[in-house]
């Protein structure tokens, strides 16, 4: 019988039979161990190590609630497929959660496969699950009037919320760069912010105007001596947490009665975009300021309504290169 290029079952196996000589990892908790150990070494964010250690042990669970014992070894594409489908199905996950964990899994099973831990990459050609996108909002510049008015410029918090709020709206930090802003990364005789502890490893100077450096210079003569060299920091001294900072933009969404929209450091991040953009900056400065690798994360940021694409209009319509007026 003609040899062809495909191999036998009775092939297939021998090879498995080699394969399984190969030191392939037989438990999660063993590749887990291995990962995360790279990913020290390689200097990953915390937060980012324990979004992977988040969403695989969903993935694990899910698996454990079907009664199912696969190891990494004998993971396959099929595997896969079927998790994505009792996600879908059976928990009723949106498409957006079932990415976010299919993301998180298919980067340690990559990793897996380029250490030759595991036989094949099961993960490699399972796509994420395509959905509409919902347009996130950004605040009105009303809104943010209401907001600033309820801060307090007289009291301790209120001169540091002020100086927080302010950078969050010029410099569209993301929240883990704003906490991780340094006392000494300020440069005011420059006019900007060295932003160090960013997403994507690559530090960045982020331009301020007088109104953020004054707010930053007032919190700085009343921020008083801590341990740590953060330059926000909570009342007893300590370092300003994620929830603390959440916390306190929430408090003042509220109390200036901002409803339908979100009051978080990341829709701060969305107002800075939209209003950059509609008061005559371009994509390309925007890029740079907000820290994204590539221009389509940028333009994900921005979603003009209609008042706001009426009023560019007005301002910038082809008939005003033939006519004035």
């Amino acid at each position: 019988m003609k040899r062809t290029r495909f191999l036998t079952k009775d092939e297939q196996q021998k090879l498995n039979t080699v394969d399984k000589k190969v030191n392939y990892v037989t438990d999660w908790t063993s590749a887990m161990e291995i990962f995360l150990k790279d990913c020290e070494i390689r200097g990953l964010r915390e937060a980012t190590s324990f979004y992977y250690v988040k969403e695989t042990r969903m993935i694990f669970r899910y698996w454990e609630e079907q009664e199912l014992d696969i190891s990494p070894d004998q993971l396959t594409s099929e595997h896969i497929t079927d998790l994505i489908l009792y996600m879908k199905n059976k928990k009723e996950l949106s498409p957006s959660s079932i990415n976010i964990r299919l993301r998180a899994f298919k980067t340690v099973l990559k990793w897996l496969y380029d250490n030759k831990k595991v036989p094949i990459n099961a993960g490699d050609g399972v796509k994420r699950l395509k959905f509409r996108r919902a347009a996130i909002e950004a605040f009105s510049v009303e809104q943010l009037r209401l907001f600033f008015n309820e801060i307090e410029n007289n009291t301790w918090i209120g001169v540091r919320d002020t100086a927080i709020c302010l950078v969050l709206l010029e410099c569209g930090l993301r929240q883990n760069e704003i906490l991780n802003l340094n006392v000494f990364d300020v440069v005011f005789e420059q006019n900007y912010i060295m932003v160090r502890h960013t997403k994507t490893y690559h530090m960045r100077k982020v331009p301020i105007t007088d109104r953020t450096k004054n707010a930053i210079r007032r919190w700085l003569t009343v921020r008083g001596e801590s341990k740590y060299s953060q330059l926000f920091i909570n009342i007893a001294g300590n370092q300003l947490t994620n929830r603390g900072l959440y916390q306190l933009i929430e408090k003042y969404g509220k109390r200036a009665k901002i409803e339908g929209i979100r009051c978080s450091p990341h829709t701060f991040r969305h107002t800075c975009a939209k209003l950059y953009l509609k008061n005559g900056g371009d994509l390309f400065s925007l890029q740079a300021i907000l820290g994204h690798m590539n221009i389509e994360q940028t333009k994900r940021y921005v979603t003009l309504n209609h008042d706001d694409v009426a009023d560019l209009h007005a301002d910038h319509s082809p008939l005003k290169a033939i006519w004035k007026k």
